[in-house]
Order: C-alpha cells, then structure tokens, then sequence
C-alpha cells in the first residue's frame, strides 16, 4: 500500500505508459478509480483541443466556398413581401462543383414559379440534395426524406436578415458574421464535445472492462474489477488517438482520405493492448 500511495499518476505519466509501457500497467493501475476517471476527462479535453480547430477550420473554408458560390453562380434576387423574385424568366439550375461535394452533393434552383410541386415538378426531379428557391417558398428535398417548405419571412429572422433582402444582404451576412458566429458556435461545440467524448468514452470503458472480467477469466489471471476498469482506461488511450487524428485527416482532406472501419480498428487497438497487459501481469503471477 505504501508504494501505491507513492505511485505518480499524473495525466501525463498514465498517458505516456498507456501508449509505450504496457509493462506497467500492473503498477499504475493500482491507482485509484477516481484518479482514472479524472484520467478519461483530461483525455476528452485533448481530443476536443485537437478537433475544435480542425472543424472550424473547415467551416470557415466552406462558408467562404459557400460565398464565392453565391456571389460568382448565382444572379442578383430580392425578397419583397415574403415573395422571391429572380432576374431571369427561366429557372437558374446551379449544381455544386467545388471541392466540398462530398460534404454538400446537391443542386440549387431559382425561379419565380409559384406552384412548383403542382406544375413544374420536373425541378424536383433531380437528385441529391436539393434547394428550390421559388416564389412563396424555399423547398428543400433530401434523400429518403419528405420535401419541406419555409416562408422565407421565417429564413430571414432565423438567419438574422431583414424582412426584405437581395443576393447584397446575403453576402453582407456572410462577411459580417461568420467570424463571431464560429466563434459563438465553437465554444459551444467545446462542451458539447467535451461532455459527448466523457459519456461515450466511459460507456467504452465499461463496456471493455466487461470483456476485460471474462478475458481475464479465460486467461486465469486473478485481478480486482478496480484494476480491469483502470487498466481498459489506459487500453482505450492509443485506440483513442488514433481515432481522433485518423478523423481529423478525414476532415482536412474533405473526405478525399476515408478509413473504412474505423470503429473496428478502435476495438482491435484497445483489445490488443488489454490482452497484452492482462499476459503480462499473469507472467508476474
């Protein structure tokens, strides 16, 4: 008890023999299970710091493809009076070609057409996402859902526009907000993932400790559930990080770059490294 007591188990020490000692782990996890939650927490909060710039990098790029695609594809409209209104007799068909296709693969249509679904269901024809601008309402359709319906009086309060807007207003919002938006939307997302990383990473724990007892029965160690628990918290850290930067290459590369099964990698990490562990500790026995 004595040296358990003299153990340093900081966050940086499990962390780094976690990835590099598993020859330790019979030794560090004889710290507590309070001091291995604390451990899941801080490693939550290193998984947000590496993502949170990653995604809002990636928003701010797609806002401004999002803006050079209106202000450069799109001809000049207005809103008057809840009505839409374009500068062209003919329907404006405009399909995303940019690099972010995979994350937005849809098509935009303007018109001054009033009753699109009755007489001109054509325009709903196309696939994918699509956008249709037309004179009382936005109609927006997306694969395996119903067609949906906005009063742009609606679109222009949500989005903070005025009442009555052109192609103007909308570039102006986009220039004016987008930097304190991300920002307001970024913080958020630091303690929404923070909080989403803690659960799902416990519930892993759990749920790999629960392996962990029956592995450990097959194997004919004999350890306490504390130890397995702190134990299946060191497993999941490489599993963990690999997960985590897999991800964010995912997302800088717009999904040009996919990992099939990354789920299952992550088990395969964290099963090799608590078996190992598990081996290692019936050695000493």
């Amino acid at each position: 008890m004595e040296n358990t007591q003299k153990l340093k188990t900081t966050f940086f020490r499990k962390f780094f023999v976690s990835i590099f000692g598993i020859d330790k782990y019979d030794k560090i996890s004889e710290s507590t299970v309070p001091s291995f939650i604390s451990y899941i927490l801080l490693l939550s909060v290193l998984v947000t710091i590496i993502l949170t710039p990653v995604i809002t990098r990636t928003e701010v790029e797609a806002m401004d493809v999002f803006k050079k695609f209106i202000e450069h594809n799109l001809p000049n409209y207005e809103v008057v009076d809840g009505k839409f209104k374009v500068d062209s007799e003919e329907p404006i068909i405009r399909t995303n070609k940019t690099d972010y296709d995979k994350m937005f693969d849809g098509t935009i249509i303007l018109t001054n057409y009033e009753n699109v679904e009755k007489e001109h269901k054509e325009l709903l024809s196309k696939k994918g996402n699509l956008f249709v601008f037309s004179k009382d309402y936005l109609i927006v359709k997306q694969p395996k859902t119903k067609i949906v319906k906005y009063k742009y009086s609606s679109i222009a309060k949500q989005v903070g526009l005025p009442e009555n807007f052109t192609k103007a207003d909308t570039l102006k919002l986009l220039t004016e907000q987008k930097q304190n938006e991300i920002l307001q939307k970024t913080l958020v997302f630091i303690s929404i993932v923070i909080l989403l990383t803690v659960s799902v990473t416990i519930i892993n724990v759990l749920a790999i400790s629960l392996i962990a007892i029956i592995t450990s029965k097959i194997m004919k160690v004999k350890i306490s559930y504390s130890k397995l628990f702190n134990i299946s918290c060191m497993s999941i850290t490489l599993a963990t990080m690999v997960f985590v930067v897999l991800t964010a290459i995912m997302i800088l590369t717009k999904f040009n770059f996919i990992v099939p099964n990354l789920d299952l990698l992550y088990l395969i990490l964290t099963y090799i490294y608590l078996v190992v562990a598990l081996l290692l500790i019936r050695r000493k026995e």
